[in-house]
């Protein structure tokens, strides 16, 4: 069983002490304050060894107190550290060509403590396929020809390019939709990614999250590779 850290374990008993929180709420305000900071007690999560090899540490640049600096008015903010605390964020830290400058926690949440990924895992997934030189080779190859599960999909004529580039005109809308609409699965919308991912309850059995992937078809007078579509 892999070890907690201390401060995921004190926002266990928190889970026990205060408003419940369940699957049918961990993703919205305010269980999500405390459910982002130790997501294991909520989900069935499965720990990803990182390997043998050493850490690399961050590198220690000039501190710089940035709490102060002045924002412009569009932001409705008068300083960095009013518009943080505005935001509700958990951690902020700033990197100044390679070497970390800034770091500063909220709340709970700690240097020692989990917290969800969500979309930086993005950033895991390029610097993961960087590393695979016989795939990079064959970045700009139609997806169907290097994963023949994906023929008839709405990537089939996507490229691995289109992927990295978030280019791919897939008909999948980021909007958070209402989970209980007239669509079972939740529409091709990230209420329907969350059912198959098990994120989200649901009370009827719907795909699982290859099958949700598979489902999706390519938008509508779009092609692949033309606009950025987050």
């Amino acid at each position: 069983t892999a070890s907690v850290p201390t401060g995921s374990k004190a926002m266990a008993s928190k889970l026990q002490t205060e408003d419940a929180i369940t699957a049918g709420n961990w993703q919205i305000w305010p269980q999500l304050k405390r459910s982002f900071l130790c997501v294991e007690d909520v989900l069935h999560t499965l720990p990803i060894p990182r390997g043998n090899g050493p850490a690399q540490p961050l590198l220690q640049g000039p501190p710089l107190d940035l709490m102060a600096l002045e924002l412009p008015p569009w932001t409705a903010s008068s300083s960095v550290e009013k518009c943080l605390m505005e935001l509700n964020s958990d951690a902020f830290l700033v990197l100044h060509r390679g070497k970390l400058v800034h770091e500063r926690y909220f709340g709970d949440q700690t240097s020692e403590s989990l917290h969800i990924a969500q979309s930086i895992t993005k950033t895991f997934m390029g610097l993961l396929l960087s590393s695979e030189e016989a795939l990079l080779a064959r970045r700009h190859e139609p997806l169907q020809t290097v994963l023949p599960q994906l023929k008839g999909t709405g990537y089939q004529t996507a490229s691995i390019q289109d992927l990295l580039d978030m280019t791919c005109a897939t008909d999948f809308s980021e909007c958070y939709a209402s989970a209980h609409g007239d669509s079972p699965a939740g529409g091709a919308d990230m209420e329907g990614l969350c059912m198959a991912m098990g994120w989200h309850p649901t009370s009827s059995p719907g795909p699982a999250t290859r099958d949700f992937l598979r489902g999706l078809k390519k938008r509508k007078g779009s092609q692949h590779g033309r606009a950025f579509d987050y």
